[in-house]
């Protein structure tokens, strides 16, 4: 109960303000991305126009889309990403605070696929290790490391009707 009392105390007087903050970039980053999908689709339509009627400024319209939608679509990821930063070192951050002031987030930092294979948590076969964030800390006089980790399997081909049983 009495984590319960801290957790709405952090939300009300540190989170959501944070979050009322980040949540106008995202909304920032979403007109970005649909501003983006019309510009191309726009410039998609002009430059097919004047493919089709051989008008000469075909090359002129693929240089003006080319300057306008590459920067848009560069600058929408980088505020995609300034996004997840943010919410991961300002809202993770805090949470992972709360639980115990000594442990420390690190957004930039992950564990390495030879550290999670020494650990032998992971006994089953994967093709692609991949990991996010990284939590460090000491609990009951024990140091601990752990990390978002996502582990990937290639899917197994499909047999062929000619390979198959009883087939002919």
């Amino acid at each position: 109960m009495l984590y319960e009392k801290k957790l709405q105390q952090l939300y009300d007087t540190e989170l959501k303000p944070i979050q009322i903050n980040l949540e106008k970039k995202r909304q920032l980053f979403k007109w970005l991305v649909i501003g983006s999908i019309v510009l191309f689709i726009v410039f998609s339509v002009i430059l097919a126009i004047n493919i089709v009627s051989s008008k000469g400024n075909t090359l002129i319209w693929f240089g003006i889309s080319a300057v306008v939608w590459i920067p848009l679509v560069v600058f929408t990821t980088y505020q995609n990403h300034l996004y997840k930063k943010a919410f991961k070192a300002q809202v993770i951050g805090q949470l992972v605070h709360l639980i115990n002031p000594n442990w420390t987030l690190f957004t930039e930092t992950f564990m390495q696929g030879d550290t999670f294979k020494k650990s032998n948590l992971g006994r089953i076969k994967y093709d692609h290790f991949v990991a996010k964030d990284y939590i460090e800390g000491v609990m009951d006089q024990v140091s601990f490391r752990c990390s978002d980790i996502q582990l990937q399997t290639k899917p197994s081909r499909p047999r062929s009707s000619a390979s198959s049983v009883g087939g002919t």
